[in-house]
């Protein structure tokens, strides 16, 4: 480019992809510039960008041979995904729209903590995680999910709240999940748990064995859920 005509694009990358541009043009030869061959620009962008911005990208990165990709905005049910549409979804309950607009399941991945070994003690012992703070909440409630131990899925049941039942504490949050057929131990551990379907919402129950029929039944519909 002449000197007197400069038009300069500033690209930022995450530490990983600089790394990774970095080595391209290490085991190149080649100064790092060459190593980036296409631009994908996203059209819902904070603070809104000038709408010649696409045009102007494509005049400059042509002569580079860096292609220009526009990518129009997801759609769901004919309207726009934003994050406040999936955030909405999730305070209802509706995962299948959580997880259509996500394009994967919602899931979450704490390290298991010890509990009060109630769940144990019932005959279905579940592992307990804990939300980190400022960390999107669903609905509080009974869930299907399934939980990744290893390489392997297994259904799963979740119930996500203050355990109304057992805890007079209602600002306590917990997540306990029944992966029923599984023994080992998990403590320290950071299992992946994804999120399917709402079951129902929480509730006190009078005794003890209600809430243990109430999970073996969330349990039973998790293993019919994933069967199908």
């Amino acid at each position: 480019m002449k000197r007197n005509n400069v038009k300069q694009i500033t690209i930022r990358l995450t530490a990983d992809e600089y790394a990774h541009v970095k080595q391209l043009s290490k085991d190149s030869g080649l100064k790092m510039e060459p190593a980036i061959r296409r631009l994908i620009m996203g059209v819902n962008l904070r603070p809104r960008p000038p709408d010649e911005l696409p045009e102007l990208l494509r005049q400059l990165c042509e002569p580079l041979g860096v292609e220009v990709v526009v990518l129009p905005m997801a759609q769901f049910e004919e309207k726009p995904v934003s994050s406040t549409r999936i955030r909405t979804a999730l305070e209802g309950g509706d995962i299948p729209a959580a997880n259509a607009m996500l394009g994967m399941p919602y899931a979450i991945r704490f390290t298991v903590h010890h509990g009060a070994g109630l769940g144990r003690t019932l005959g279905v012992p579940t592992i307990n995680q804990l939300y980190p703070q400022g960390f999107q909440l669903p609905r509080y409630g009974i869930y299907i999910t399934r939980t990744r131990i290893g390489d392997r899925w297994y259904p799963s049941a979740t119930g996500l709240g203050t355990r109304p039942t057992v805890n007079s504490d209602e600002s306590k949050v917990t997540c306990e999940t029944f992966i029923p057929g599984f023994t080992g131990d998990l403590y320290g551990t950071d299992p992946v748990v994804e999120f399917h379907a709402y079951l129902s919402p929480s509730k006190k129950f009078d005794t003890l064995d209600e809430l243990r029929e109430c999970i073996d039944h969330a349990a039973q519909r998790a293993q019919e859920y994933f069967a199908e």
